[in-house]
């Protein structure tokens, strides 16, 4: 199972997607297998953790080829794992701020809203500051794709304060990422 991963984590790195899911769907089976057979010998924070991260990296690798039926097919499936541990909440995280993505592009506002806010939820209940400031610019970016400039300023400051004394790479991204999306709002608002 892990050596199946790892073979699909090298061709991912490798933008080799085909192969990668090829490698995801046999670690699938793999489990899938493991599960049927041996469930005494196969734990099942064990099993959720491993099912959550293959349906995750196999909706990425479909929505890297443009394939969103099947993105949000694998997604769903991440969502829809009975599990509180920290790491499948943490794909559940990731999986809400991709779909509030997929759901912005096609101008399906509400739901994009809903899986920003579910995104924010676990972030913040994990208290990481940096990845709730980034879910929180997703939300930004929904209210700013729907004219609503006001809630957008209020929610890229709030996105922007979570990671004021933040230091790393990571939260320098986002925090660039935020102050551009904020100025192209402050522009729409003529408040200069």
């Amino acid at each position: 199972l892990q050596i199946n991963l790892l073979i699909s984590e090298i061709f991912r790195n490798f933008n080799n997607i085909d192969k990668s899911i090829h490698y995801l769907e046999k670690s699938l089976n793999i489990l899938n297998n493991i599960n049927a057979y041996n469930k005494d010998d196969f734990n099942l924070k064990d099993n959720n953790f491993y099912f959550s991260k293959i349906y995750l990296n196999l909706g990425n690798q479909f929505l890297k080829k443009g394939l969103v039926d099947s993105t949000k097919k694998y997604y769903d499936k991440v969502l829809n794992l009975n599990s509180l541990s920290v790491e499948v909440l943490s794909f559940k995280a990731k999986v809400s701020s991709n779909l509030s993505g997929i759901y912005m592009q096609d101008s399906l506002f509400d739901l994009a809203e809903k899986y920003a806010l579910n995104a924010i939820s676990i972030h913040r209940n994990f208290k990481d500051s940096i990845s709730e400031s980034a879910a929180l610019g997703n939300l930004a970016s929904i209210y700013l794709k729907e004219n609503n400039f006001v809630k957008a300023k209020s929610t890229y400051k709030e996105a922007l304060d979570l990671i004021k004394n933040k230091k790393g790479v990571r939260a320098l991204k986002i925090r660039e990422q935020l102050y551009f999306n904020l100025a192209f709002n402050l522009y729409e608002l003529k408040d200069y």
